[in-house]
């Protein structure tokens, strides 16, 4: 069952010093070049290190930026193109073919960062921290993602949105983390659980979780709203991957958007 939205406002090292060769002291001249060979050695071997530990530890938390959190929600958002109309409660869904809006905002890093088409098919989550049917969806996407079944030809992107510190679950930042999240993130800047963000609004959000789906020219296919099986939302996956219009499933449960 899908709930309606109710209305809102909205250094380096120094080189060691030579010892003069003892008397009759064979080879003592070689001990200065292998000394510095020595330290060379060392200080590559250092760096290789530090920058393997370092891509490690970007590869865990992908590009959502999550290990690195210093933001829950982005001061300001923006969006190109023409906002999707909410999505309707039955009917034909007018955003399908439409080029989905490119929303720009921050990412728990605080660097700028845009959900954009980029040429392959996608599917834009929009989630909120506090909302039981997200916590439920996202373990699937993650699982999905996890056993190599998400196709590797389609893109996931979040839309982290309706932050409030009032409420469960919160910071999304630590949510996302203990469930793996590694795709990329914007923050929106919706102000609590009442207020409707600039990227929702962007999208035609009604209820969380909530899924654009698009083909890999940026064309909304399907927008969806409330849980989606694990067996169905990788059916519709495999769908989406084959540029073929994923089949739209029965409104499963989801939270209100704005409360």
């Amino acid at each position: 069952m899908t709930t309606k939205r109710p209305p809102v406002k909205r250094p380096p090292a120094p080189p060691k010093r030579r010892k003069p060769p003892g008397r009759g002291g064979r080879g003592g001249g070689m001990m200065f070049p292998l000394i510095i060979a020595a330290l060379v050695v060392i200080g590559v071997g250092a760096v290789i290190w530090a920058i393997s530990a370092n891509n490690s530890k970007s590869n865990k938390s992908g590009s959502s930026n999550i290990s690195s959190a210093k933001i829950e929600r982005s001061p300001s958002v923006s969006f190109t193109g023409t906002a999707l109309v909410p999505l309707p409660s039955s009917g034909k869904d007018p955003a399908v073919g439409k080029t989905v809006p490119t929303v720009t905002g921050k990412n728990f890093a605080g660097n700028t960062a845009s959900i954009a088409p980029d040429g392959k098919p996608k599917v834009i989550a929009t989630i909120a921290h506090w909302c039981p049917h997200c916590q439920a969806e996202v373990p699937r996407i993650m699982d999905l993602r996890s056993t190599k079944k998400w196709p590797s030809n389609v893109g996931l992107a979040a839309l982290v949105t309706a932050t409030d510190e009032t409420l469960v679950n919160f910071p999304p930042s630590a949510w996302l983390k203990r469930e793996g999240w590694n795709a990329p993130v914007v923050l929106d800047d919706a102000q609590g659980q009442q207020s409707v963000g600039k990227g929702e609004e962007a999208y035609g959000v009604t209820g969380f979780p909530f899924l654009v789906w698009t083909d890999a020219q940026g064309k909304v296919v399907l927008r969806t709203a409330g849980e989606i099986p694990e067996a169905q939302l990788q059916s519709m996956l495999d769908q989406l991957s084959k540029g073929q219009t994923p089949t739209n499933p029965a409104a499963g449960a989801s939270s209100s958007a704005g409360g």
